[in-house]
């Protein structure tokens, strides 16, 4: 079960008790196993999943209701709370003997206040933490507001102001939640002005109160931010302990050592850099080395590739490469707050990359790809393949560019060299669809120029310089990337996209260096096992099955863990690029975070964030429904996914969510040999598929 960012993730914290007796043998006893919640647990729903198992054979009532129990002692309750505290009395039977547990939960429901007396509750108002204007003058309106908010009695009037402004007026919804914002004019000058609620209630009675927060502005004190030295670790992990987030939260940016902002602001421990006109990110100030004025802004010049600048010949054509007649881009008449967006040729949208097939009917006894062992009462312990499998035909470039004909860099990775005279300029990276990527920079008073060379991979570079901003979009001769980074080198910043690796058609994964990360490991024990074993202890073997399998088809298997350790989210990332590999593939079974009703819920997911990993993604999918009908569909593919383990672009990631733990029958085959040596070969084949259809 990985972390999801916007929900607390179920983690394990089980309450095991050998219950008293009710007489006879001690041995004799059934006992209860309860996986989840924990003891003194607090949740703010209604009602909360009741998981684990008791003995056997034996039955169980809850407070004296009768739980369905399973053959193996497992129960899953979806429980009704009321507010407050829970006292729940487990009672476990069997053949006369009998024991108890007891469980407290407590519900804390979201706190409404009465209409009377009039109140206003002072731990809720905000802003919490004090807020500075650097450069007010120069900020749009909407990074001027300021958000007011505070729950107090229903029904009332509420109003607030800054320092001894006037009165301003506050809308209520729902009951008793009242919000408010205040424009900041753009040339104000305040030192920790007070911002003051007010409520005016059903009885007449008006109360105050005052935000934690305080509100300063002054004019003219930009700062330079720098990303300290030695913060980021790798090249395309995408650490989000350093991420910078715009102000409402998301991700906006992944900084490098040495990334250098213009500081506008400050919120809390966060400092505010404007990226552009109206694009501001806040960033936790501890992470900067922090000095007074703004950075200078950066000249950029032609691109080259692979690190060595070439002249094409004259009247060569520029590899279909785009950009605004650098007539316009002079010094005299570009700058940040002149620059408009350039008219370019758009690039031609090319099809995503097909679905891999499912596993082909092997029952003529022959099949297009190769196939590990399917699964038989007697497992095998390695996989049997035919000796001459015929490779799927890799997908071709939709209406490819005419051939170039400038001087041919090398046949390696693609590195694109964007000079800019030693400056660290801010920029975001990202894989625009299957065959682009694109990387965004700030900051530049001169815009980069296309590159005069080609490269087998290269289609096309296009430059689209906007205020504040310069978008250059990487168009590709391939719709299956293999890893992508960006990364300061010397006086430039080089994008290194990394070549198809050369795959023999006859036993692809021969050479393939593979990343499998078993999730959690050692004090982190994952989801709630209600069969007495932890998530970590789930997926352990099923991940060093999928490594035999994997090298027994000529494969390099990178293990992140073999044994129960701990092992940070960052540390699997950084095991994965040190290796080399082509793939990242984490291992999990799936929860539900409180609130969710856990009923119906069931069956595979597979997590990615970049295109580049959808294909392997979809194999894996395919084998797996293909080979565990019984788990259900489940939701499939999750693209876009904010997680540690699919976030890192130097190779392909992906996370594998096999089933819920949360589903009865989706953790008996979870538990089961049988089950797991299903999921294994599973998750194997799919990555048999997918190396089989990028063989060329």
């Amino acid at each position: 079960m990985p972390a999801y960012p916007q929900m607390r993730p179920r983690s394990i914290c089980s309450l095991a008790v050998l219950l008293a007796l009710g007489g006879g043998s001690a041995l004799a006893a059934p006992d209860v196993f309860i996986a989840y919640p924990p003891q003194d647990y607090r949740v703010r729903y209604a009602n909360v999943i009741l998981e684990g198992s008791v003995t056997p054979g034996a039955n169980l009532t809850i407070n004296g209701q009768a739980v369905p129990v399973g053959p193996d002692g497992l129960f899953m309750q979806w429980w009704p709370l009321k507010a407050g505290l829970n006292t729940l009395k487990f009672v476990t039977r069997q053949a006369g003997q009998s024991g108890t547990a007891t469980l407290r939960v407590t519900r804390t429901p979201d706190k409404v206040m009465p209409a009377t007396p009039t109140a206003i509750d002072r731990t809720s108002v905000t802003p919490r933490e004090n807020i500075e204007f650097w450069d007010a003058a120069r900020d749009t309106p909407a990074e001027r507001t300021v958000p007011i908010s505070f729950r107090g009695s229903p029904g009332g009037k509420a109003t607030f102001h800054v320092a001894g402004g006037t009165l301003q007026p506050m809308r209520e919804g729902p009951a008793g939640v009242y919000t408010g914002q205040y424009l900041l004019p753009e040339n104000a000058s305040a030192l920790n002005a007070a911002m003051t609620v007010h409520l005016t209630g059903r009885n007449g009675k008006t109360v105050s109160a005052a935000a934690p927060g305080r509100l300063t502005s002054v004019q003219g004190a930009l700062k330079t931010g720098m990303q300290k030295p030695g913060t980021v670790k790798g090249l395309g992990i995408n650490d989000a302990t350093t991420l910078a987030t715009t102000v409402n939260g998301d991700p906006a940016l992944y900084p490098r050592n040495g990334m250098t902002f213009t500081l506008v602001g400050r919120q809390g421990q966060d400092v505010r850099a404007r990226l552009g006109n109206g694009n501001s990110v806040l960033i936790t100030a501890k992470q900067l080395n922090i000095t007074p004025g703004q950075p200078p802004l950066a000249q950029s010049g032609p691109l080259t590739l692979n690190g060595v600048q070439t002249t094409a010949p004259a009247g060569t054509p520029v590899n279909a490469s785009t950009v605004t007649p650098p007539t316009t881009l002079t010094p005299a008449t570009l700058t940040p707050a002149t620059l408009t967006p350039a008219t370019v040729t758009s690039v031609p949208t090319l099809p995503a990359v097909p679905a891999i097939p499912p596993t082909p009917d092997t029952s003529s006894g022959s099949s297009r790809t190769p196939q590990l062992t399917p699964v038989n009462p007697v497992l095998p312990s390695n996989p049997v393949l035919p000796s001459n499998p015929a490779p799927t035909q890799p997908v071709s470039p939709v209406n490819p560019a005419p051939t170039p004909t400038p001087s041919v860099t090398g046949t390696g990775d693609l590195l694109i060299r964007i000079p800019l005279n030693g400056a660290r300029v801010p920029f975001q990276l990202q894989q625009s669809n299957a065959s682009q990527v694109q990387l965004n920079l700030f900051g530049l008073l001169l815009p980069p120029t296309p590159p005069t060379q080609t490269h087998p991979l290269l289609r096309g570079v296009i430059i689209t310089p906007s205020p504040g901003s310069t978008l250059v979009t990487v168009d590709l001769h391939t719709t299956q990337l293999w890893g992508f980074t960006a990364n300061y080198d010397g006086p430039d910043l080089v994008l290194n996209i990394r070549q198809a690796p050369a795959l023999n058609r006859t036993q692809p994964l021969a050479g393939r260096t593979v990343t499998l990360d078993p999730g959690h490991g050692g004090t982190q024990k994952g989801g709630a096992g209600s069969l007495r074993v932890p998530e970590k202890g789930i997926v352990l073997p099923i991940a060093l099955r999928v490594a035999e399998l994997l090298r027994a088809q000529g494969a390099n298997v990178n293990l992140t863990r073999t044994g129960d350790v701990t092992l940070g989210l960052y540390e699997r990332d950084l095991s994965a690029e040190a290796a080399g590999s082509d793939l990242l593939v984490s291992i999990h079974a799936n929860a539900l975070p409180d609130g969710r009703d856990p009923r119906g819920i069931r069956g595979p997911e597979v997590f990615y964030t970049h295109p580049q990993a959808q294909a392997v993604s979809q194999a894996i999918l395919n084998q797996l429904r293909a080979r565990l009908p019984d788990l259900g569909p489940g939701q499939g593919l999750m693209p876009e996914a904010n997680l540690a383990l699919t976030r890192p672009t130097t190779q392909i990631s992906l996370l594998v969510e096999t089933a819920y733990l949360t589903d009865a029958g989706n953790l008996r085959t979870l538990m089961s040999p049988e089950g797991r040596e299903r999921f294994a070969q599973a998750i194997a084949q799919g990555i048999v598929d997918f190396y089989v259809s990028q063989a060329k």
